[in-house]
């Protein structure tokens, strides 16, 4: 059997998995914003951070979205359906929380009077994060928090998502993404090993961006070669050893970009599909990826001791998902009724 076989129809276990991964970035945060910047998930430290809960649950994200997307261009072929897809899929949810974290985080966790906040240039910059230009500091708040000041850490992956869009695209249009997938796949790899191998700041700073990168255009050269992938259980063993070889040898960066996306595929199309009711809570996942930074921050702000993570981690992760649904429901449904093409 082969992988085309299995990817014609929608995948509840893919959609299920996003919500788990969700949760997963949820509890890798819970560490350091609970207990300070040293603290990480055991996964990270028993791997000396080459993986975390928090990188498998990207590498979800980038699978799940490399194969679908590719699958997307291929189908449609048309640039400006794509380009507004891809638009209505990332910026919306994302100006509704900019929005309310000024807003919200203003008036309740700012040390600052609500007109020194809002005079206050550091406020206005805030917007660019609705451009993907990453700005992680409000006025006044969080400042005496354990993680100080940081209001959304986990936005830095959009803008690394949408210019995999962007570079998709362009490939596509160049016809490059066909004729040359394996070179171009080669040539990541390549300088993905050397990344990692030479230790220089500007290379250490790159690490955490090329790995979803690479797990992006894997998971899309996976689609297009989806008729030539086998898929078995065999394979699934194999890859699966060689994540455990490589996760006890504490190469957990190589262990998520050599075995996860045929592991996180196999998953997603091969075996039985879960119930469609679960499988809706990934509806939610991008929205509690988005609100899950600062609900931590703020739970950070009022629980602390010996019980800050696993509090942090349970109360975070039942308002991400309350947020999930608002974000699903008042706002990508309304948006993907407008039609734009």
């Amino acid at each position: 059997m082969y992988l085309g076989e299995y990817t014609n129809k929608r995948s509840n276990n893919l959609s299920f998995l996003k919500f788990i991964a969700a949760l997963l970035v949820i509890l890798c945060h819970a560490f350091p914003l609970s207990m300070g910047k040293q603290n990480t998930d055991f996964i990270s430290q028993y791997t000396h951070g080459s993986m975390s809960f928090g990188s498998i649950a990207v590498g979800v994200f980038f699978i799940s979205s490399g194969y679908l997307v590719t699958k997307s261009i291929m189908k449609h072929k048309s640039t400006k359906q794509y380009l507004i897809a891809r638009i209505k899929r990332i910026f919306p949810p994302l100006i509704v929380t900019v929005l309310l974290s000024i807003l919200i985080l203003g008036f309740f966790a700012s040390n600052l009077s609500i007109i020194s906040y809002f005079k206050n240039r550091q406020t206005w910059l805030y917007l660019l994060n609705m451009l993907l230009i990453p700005v992680h500091n409000l006025p006044g708040v969080f400042e005496n928090n354990i993680y100080k000041s940081v209001v959304n850490g986990a936005l830095w992956t959009l803008p690394v998502e949408f210019a995999c869009y962007i570079l998709l695209l362009i490939l596509y249009k160049t016809r490059l993404l066909e004729r040359y997938t394996r070179v171009l796949i080669t040539v990541l790899f390549i300088s993905y090993i050397g990344i990692f191998m030479v230790n220089i700041p500007i290379f250490i700073v790159l690490r955490n961006f090329i790995e979803p990168v690479y797990l992006f255009f894997i998971a899309s050269a996976m689609y297009i070669y989806k008729d030539k992938i086998k898929i078995n259980q065999k394979y699934l063993y194999m890859f699966t050893m060689i994540f455990i070889i490589l996760f006890i040898l504490k190469k957990g960066h190589l262990a998520n970009v050599i075995c996860l996306p045929y592991i996180i595929l196999y998953i997603s199309f091969c075996l039985p599909q879960i119930h469609s009711k679960l499988a809706s809570l990934g509806n939610y996942s991008y929205g509690m990826y988005l609100i899950g930074f600062p609900t931590q921050q703020v739970i950070a702000m009022y629980i602390r001791g010996s019980h800050a993570i696993a509090m942090n981690f349970l109360t975070a992760s039942i308002i991400a998902t309350i947020y999930g649904v608002f974000i699903y429901y008042c706002v990508d449904l309304n948006i993907n009724k407008i039609k734009m093409y």
